[in-house]
């Protein structure tokens, strides 16, 4: 193993100021299934997600939803002390959910083939019922009648993926809280897999009464059930080979609450690790430089257009920092996220758009992603502005007038928040740009910023929309995201890059056992490639994972230095006010492979 006494993802007392933390665990290794109790050889797969959860609870008593609400979809975690003592305690402030996740594989497209009729238009009804189309017979002689349930029609190949969602309510507050979660995340992980009971069986597409035909790929498939509930879990995953729970392949995503005025400095801390140098760690590296340099620029561009406003003697309202800095530094908060995503869309997401025939959505031009629309925060910002100027009973109107004064700088907005002139219609960002809101590009910020900002004062309404106040939102860009309102100053922010760093990081602390996991695993075999940062981990990498930190706790007791993880070698760079230019590969490329 390399000298390294617990990775490179390191401390920070700024780690501190995380709130609570979640973890989703991603895979399409394996379908979920439920055995609901109206027919004991039905086997119900939804899609049944975590936002869904409570509104299913609130409906308890109807019919609509009678079949979700036996699906189990909570199942107990526990402390880690309590796990490596082998004395499991249930932790109630953790939460710990199974939930189900739509996505497109190999799996789902093989079946599609199978079932869709090839010369039916897009969007067409399939020609078989699929209630009736599936069975899955065991090598038991047990059969089963497949269902589905999901909220909106699906192709007749879709089966919904697993989805482990585990939030950290009241965590350990400390400077390596990502670690230390996710170690119990994965230790917790390991305790339900561990109790599935394996079986085999044949996946059966039935056409009818004489045609039918075995699913291969593989011909034979692995079959889990949780003892003692109505929990089933089928493999799908494209290999043809028998899946052991330790080829299941898990990609993790984090997400993180946080006041509002500590974000960036949380942001620039995950992003400034000390790795060495290493070829697949050498790639994050040139990622995270393009992540950073996206920040820079926007963090940047939101303090010159404060700078901007105040030095204007024109300026009624000024903004200064020198009474309340971090209300200031809220405010400035809030504009960064705004304009990030505005920075996303103009330099990512239209570029995305314009070279791909996929159907493509803001988030995926995100490295981090703000839980909030851009409607949700504004709003906030606007709260920040009236405690601002809580004496001087300054009108909405004014506040409003603020704002677009702040932001409609096209000097600095240019400098800062453009990769190319091409990327925005000319003039865009000029006041001169401003349109009425029966104009057809009205609310678009590529075509007029000032626009976009009216919108939130003054929306769209159609009788075919939902009421909306953010441009993004209204024209389904900035959706696939579960949303919510910010209170108390709360913001919740998913690091989309997360895997990325992760990867990187178990790269850096692997011996030749779990670097074996990552080069030979079942998930390099499914995705045919030997390389180590593929989008997934096994079961077994995560278990060796686990074993090296237990091991990296017990050596850091020993000398009194409990937790200890590798400081970077050099103090993180300070941001300038210069515009820092493009990498050698486009911005619009940085979550694409």
């Amino acid at each position: 193993m390399r000298n390294i006494k617990g990775g490179a993802i390191h401390k920070n007392p700024i780690y501190s100021k995380i709130i609570s933390i979640g973890y989703e665990l991603e895979t399409s290794s394996i379908a979920k299934f439920t055995k609901i109790s109206i027919e004991d050889d039905v086997l119900l797969n939804t899609d049944t997600a975590g936002k869904d959860l409570e509104k299913i609870r609130e409906n308890a008593e109807d019919p609509d939803y009678a079949l979700r609400q036996e699906e189990l979809v909570e199942i107990d975690a526990y402390t880690t002390e309590s796990i490596d003592k082998k004395k499991k305690k249930v932790d109630k402030n953790i939460a710990f959910l199974i939930s189900n996740d739509v996505s497109t594989t190999r799996f789902t497209k093989n079946l599609t083939s199978y079932c869709k009729d090839d010369d039916a238009e897009e969007g067409a009804d399939d020609i078989y019922n699929k209630d009736e189309l599936y069975t899955f017979h065991t090598n038991e002689g047990e059969i089963y009648r497949l269902n589905f349930d999901t909220w909106a029609p699906k192709d007749c190949g879709i089966f919904t993926d697993v989805e482990w969602i585990c939030t950290y309510y009241k965590p350990q507050i400390s400077d390596n809280i990502m670690i230390d979660t996710f170690a119990n995340l994965v230790k917790n992980l390991i305790i339900h897999l561990n109790k599935l009971e394996k079986a085999e069986g044949k996946l059966i597409i039935n056409f009818s009464e004489t045609d039918k035909e075995v699913v291969k790929t593989p011909e034979t498939r692995s079959f889990f059930h949780l003892p003692d509930t109505n929990l089933y879990f089928m493999q799908t995953q494209y290999l043809d080979e028998l899946l052991d729970v330790d080829d299941i392949c898990i990609s993790p995503q984090m997400t993180f609450a946080c006041k509002i005025v500590d974000m960036i400095d949380i942001f620039k801390t995950i992003l400034f690790q000390d790795f060495s140098t290493i070829p697949v760690v050498d790639d994050y590296r040139r990622h995270v430089d393009e992540y950073l340099r996206i920040m820079e620029n926007v963090d940047n561009c939101v303090n010159v257009l404060f700078d901007r406003y105040n030095s204007d003697p024109k300026t009624k309202y000024k903004i200064l920092d020198d009474v309340n800095p971090e209300l200031v530094k809220s405010m400035k908060a809030c504009l960064f996220l705004i304009l990030y995503k505005i920075h996303r869309y103009l330099n990512g997401y239209l570029l995305i758009k314009d070279n791909s025939k996929k159907t493509i959505y803001l988030k995926a031009s995100l490295f981090f992603n703000s839980r909030h629309s851009n409607e949700s925060l504004y709003k906030e910002l606007k709260k920040f502005i009236a405690e601002h100027f809580a004496s001087s009973s300054i009108s909405e109107e004014s506040i409003a007038e603020i704002i677009q004064t702040i932001v409609i700088n096209p000097g600095v907005l240019e400098e800062y928040l453009l990769e190319k002139p091409t990327n925005i219609r000319k003039n865009a960002f000029s006041l001169k740009s401003n349109l009425e809101d029966t104009h057809p590009r009205y609310g678009d910020p590529f075509y007029s910023l000032v626009s976009y900002f009216k919108f939130f004062e003054n929306p769209v309404k159609t009788e075919e929309t939902f009421d909306t106040k953010d441009w993004l939102v209204y024209k389904d860009i900035d959706i696939y995201s579960s949303q919510s309102d910010i209170k108390d100053g709360i913001v919740l922010i998913e690091f989309r890059a997360f895997f990325r760093m992760l990867s990187a990081y178990f790269n850096e602390i692997a011996d030749k056992k779990m670097l074996k996991s990552m080069t030979k695993g079942a998930c390099n075999r499914a995705q045919k490639s030997s390389a180590s940062n593929l989008n997934a981990f096994t079961v077994e990498t995560l278990k060796l994972f686990v074993k090296h930190y237990d091991s990296s706790k017990r050596v850091a007791k020993k000398t009194k230095k409990e937790n200890e993880f590798i400081m970077p070698t050099k103090s993180a760079r300070k941001f300038t006010l210069k515009k820092r230019s493009a990498s050698v590969f486009p911005a619009w490329q940085i979550l694409e492979n």
